[in-house]
């Protein structure tokens, strides 16, 4: 079983410049959403790009409606 504070890698994936060049500007911001349909590559777009930065990876389950439980996932995964 995977922690929820682990970033999914990938295997190799295809190289997607235009949005390289977007996440780069990522890390000038405090808080990004990346928002697309199912099945566009959203986490694999991004697991790619955490391997490669400072980041940290939380990944939302039923749990976290109850604000203490996000809190607690979320305060685990940044120390």
């Amino acid at each position: 079983m995977r922690s929820r504070g682990a970033t999914p890698y990938p295997p190799t994936v295809l190289k997607r410049p235009r949005l390289d060049e977007l996440l780069a500007e990522v890390q000038r911001r405090r808080l990004t959403f990346a928002v697309a349909g199912a099945g566009f590559g959203k986490t694999t777009l991004l697991a790619s790009w955490a391997g490669a930065v400072n980041s940290a990876w939380y990944s939302v389950t039923p749990e976290d409606r109850f604000y203490s439980n996000f809190a607690q996932g979320l305060f685990d995964v940044l120390r």
